[in-house]
Formats: C-alpha cells, sequence, structure tokens
C-alpha cells in the first residue's frame, strides 16, 4: 500500500509538476491538474493577451502535462524560425497524428519544397486568384436580394467574403460545381471548437458530433 502510494505521488510530480531552470521562461499559473488546458480552450487569444501583459514576451503555458512556450514579440519570429536548434518536427508530429491520425513524410522536403511554390510567380498566381475570388465573393455578399442597406455581424461577413475567397483559391471555383464554403465553415467551427484538447491527445470518440462535423467538411 505504501509503494501504491509512493508511486501515485511521483507519477503526480512528474504530470503536473514542472521545476523551471535558470533562464527558462516563466510558467502561467492555472489549474493544479489540468494547468491553462480549459481557458485556452474556451478563449485563447484572452488568455494570450493578459498572460502577455503579465509575464512579458515570453511565457510558457502548461496543457495538462504538456508545457507550449509563447513568444509575442512578432519581430522575434524569424529570428525564431533560422533557430537550427529548434526541433518543430515533434510538435507537427503529435497535431497530425493526434488530431488527423495523419503521417507527414519528409517534413523538411516538404517545407523546403513549397517554399519554392509561395515566391516569384507562383505567389503572383496566388494573389490574382485570391483577388479574383474576394471580388466575387463580395458581389454575392452585398448583392444578394439587396434592397437598400443590409446589416450583418462581422463575423458572418468574414465568413461570406474572406473565408469563401480563401476557400476558393485553395480548393478552386468552378461555375458546374461549387464547393460549399458555408457548409465547409460551419462544421469546421464545431470541429475547431475541440481542436486545442484533439492535439493533447483527449480521444476523439468522446465527442462524435466533432467527429461527425469533421467527416462532413473533408467529404462534402
Amino acid at each position: 500500500m505504501h509503494l501504491q502510494i509512493v508511486h501515485m505521488c511521483f507519477v503526480m510530480n512528474r504530470l503536473f509538476i514542472y521545476y523551471r531552470r535558470p533562464g527558462e521562461p516563466p510558467i502561467v499559473k492555472g489549474n493544479f491538474i489540468f494547468g491553462s488546458v480549459f481557458d485556452f480552450n474556451t478563449d485563447g487569444i484572452n488568455l494570450l493577451q493578459q498572460s502577455h501583459k503579465k509575464y512579458g514576451d515570453i511565457f510558457t503555458l502548461r496543457l495538462f502535462n504538456q508545457y507550449l512556450s509563447v513568444v509575442m514579440d512578432p519581430h522575434t519570429y524569424e529570428n525564431m524560425a533560422r533557430e537550427k536548434n529548434f526541433d518543430f518536427d515533434v510538435i507537427q508530429k503529435q497535431v497530425n497524428w493526434n488530431v488527423f491520425n495523419f503521417v507527414l513524410k519528409s517534413p523538411r522536403k516538404m517545407i523546403k519544397d513549397t517554399g519554392r511554390t509561395i515566391r516569384g510567380p507562383y505567389l503572383d498566381k496566388a494573389m490574382t486568384s485570391f483577388i479574383r475570388n474576394l471580388h466575387r465573393s463580395f458581389e454575392k455578399t452585398t448583392g444578394e436580394n439587396m434592397q437598400g442597406w443590409k446589416t450583418m455581424g462581422l463575423r458572418e461577413f468574414t465568413v461570406k467574403s474572406m473565408f469563401n475567397a480563401q476557400f476558393n483559391t485553395i480548393f478552386g471555383y468552378s461555375d458546374d460545381h461549387k464547393f460549399n464554403s458555408d457548409a465547409t465553415y460551419r462544421n469546421f467551427e464545431v470541429f475547431h471548437h475541440y481542436f486545442n484538447l484533439f492535439w493533447l491527445g483527449v480521444p476523439k470518440k468522446w465527442f462524435p458530433s466533432d467527429m461527425k462535423a469533421f467527416l462532413e467538411m473533408v467529404y462534402q
């Protein structure tokens, strides 16, 4: 019995207690067991803003038994991305597998190849397509049954214009076969509500409605 108690204390210490070493960023205070999981999932932007005010440009969030360091100063992003000692492969593997059950092969090669296709003439073509789709979306949004002024919320307007344009730029646009970007967005909103819990390793089968939305979004 005593050995079981010692073992349980050891496991809890490994999971929930982290001793910050000198020079490491401060850890945002949260729930003893879950850390900042629920605050991050409920309103991540507010959590980041409040933590930025209290802890500075760099701080660490504890999400259950995982630690995520956040850099809030955008001027340091480029230097951080070029740092060869940082390995972002671990997080991409975790997110891809836990959320999408997907293993990305040769990720470094993919990033290198992608870098070539988002610059120069490729970037020019992509931006030209985006502007064309944005103009089409904007005309459709402001021209449908317009009798004088029409009001809508900023989020709805953004979905009908920017999201629609981005969606059609990535997946294509055809007069013969139109993707339903509105349905995709609605399903995305449902799935994204628990996205942070999924990539932390919470079983997706606990949230059947979210998985239904995800499958509809993928196979529409």
